[in-house]
């Protein structure tokens, strides 16, 4: 049930932990250079806008029709709110342009004058919401010093009169103090940064800060941004595994949307590969060969995973003694993983319980029982490995 008195962000996965956002509380989208964080401030005035709240944007980086372009870019039809969605144009006068915005700041390098306009476009509504795509661009624009001090009276004003408010930044800066101040100055803060991983880049949220919760997950909230989309849940890579003919592609296509065989290891050799795509998530699945001789390759694959399924067929103990084998491999690339006790509906399948004994695992290491062919226990094995993927140190990947 949706709290009252709270907004949306329209983040995948942030409402379910915070709640959304009290009114007139202020949140802070704290990203590195290398990720783009207009698409959180574009996403959640979107969000906001199409449940009915007056919503003001703040830009000194893009001009008007430049800005709404790129709402359409990631498929948000913003032209649907011409009478709710103001821009307040903090750049046209930046670089000497004309412009049809219907707020126009004078003097954008001059806090003073992007207060007195912001506090113009305000006046007259009842608990709107206030968005400024770049935080960093405003301090680069006006002296950084009065901008701050600025800002936090500007707050408190805020605060005072309902208004919610969403601010991106991006971290130009390695001062750590200065980096400090501006985000003590915020009820909320989402810290957003990457992590390297061979050639791939995995993005991911964090929540840092919401004053309104008393205890949070700290998890890593993996996404990628789509186009048409917007942000998204993302897993770029589970790995499925375990000895032959254990059920490895029913696994995979009854987890996926859609699933194929493609050729990615030579002429002789096809991975399976499935998509799951689930509300707001994301996710690609990919199936290894179970012979011994393929061994190397789950090494190999292993170091790009974020996760594995070890798939074993619950009727064939004898072949538990390969899965033990190949699941000593996943441990050497420190991945989360579960076991997946397959076929529970043939004639003699163990138990979860008997195969994590006989296998000698762990009280801590999950097996999950399935039926892949009928799609049993599918769905929530994969939900219980994402849940410990985002709970995973994301410097731990891969090492």
């Amino acid at each position: 049930m949706e709290k009252r008195n709270f907004l949306k962000t329209g983040i995948p996965r942030l409402d379910e932990k915070i709640g959304g956002i009290p009114l007139g509380a202020s949140i802070l989208y704290d990203a590195d250079p290398e990720i783009e964080v207009d698409v959180f401030t574009m996403q959640s005035s979107f969000t906001n806008l199409w449940r009915q709240r007056e919503t003001f944007f703040l830009t000194l980086s893009k001009k008007p029709e430049s800005l709404r372009e790129k709402f359409r870019d990631y498929g948000w039809d913003i032209d649907k709110f011409e009478e709710s969605f103001h821009i307040i144009d903090g750049y046209s006068n930046l670089v000497g342009n004309n412009s049809s915005a219907e707020y126009v700041i004078e003097k954008p390098e001059n806090i003073h004058s992007i207060g007195k306009k912001v506090v113009e476009a305000l006046k007259d509504y009842k608990e709107p919401v206030f968005v400024l795509d770049s935080l960093s661009d405003m301090m680069g624009v006006c002296d950084e010093r009065s901008c701050l001090s600025f800002l936090k009276n500007w707050m408190s004003r805020f605060k005072s009169n309902n208004v919610t408010s969403i601010f991106g930044f991006t971290e130009w800066s390695d001062n750590i103090e200065a980096l400090n101040r501006v985000r003590g100055l915020f009820d909320g803060v989402i810290r957003i940064s990457g992590v390297s991983q061979k050639i791939l880049f995995k993005k991911y949220f964090i929540i840092k800060r919401a004053s309104w919760v008393e205890d949070f997950d700290k998890e890593n909230i993996f996404f990628e941004v789509f186009k048409p989309g917007g942000i998204k849940i993302y897993i770029p890579k589970v790995l499925v595994t375990g000895p032959f003919n254990s059920g490895k592609s029913s696994f995979i296509k009854s987890l996926s949307n859609n699933s194929i065989a493609v050729d990615r290891l030579g002429t002789t050799i096809s991975l399976d590969h499935g998509r799951v795509k689930k509300n707001h998530l994301f996710a690609d699945v990919f199936g290894t060969p179970g012979q011994r001789r393929f061994d190397p390759i789950l090494k190999k694959l292993g170091k790009k995973a974020m996760g594995v399924f070890l798939v074993v067929d619950s009727t064939r103990p004898e072949q538990f003694v390969r899965a033990e084998k190949m699941l000593e491999k996943i441990k050497k690339v420190n991945l989360p993983y579960i076991v997946v006790a397959n076929k529970q509906d043939m004639d003699g399948a163990l138990s979860a319980e008997e195969i994590r004994e006989s296998m000698e695992l762990d009280e801590d290491v999950p097996v999950a029982p399935t039926i892949a062919i009928s799609e049993k226990g599918v769905q929530k094995t994969f939900d219980r490995l994402i849940e410990m993927i985002m709970e995973e140190d994301v410097i731990s990947y891969g090492n």
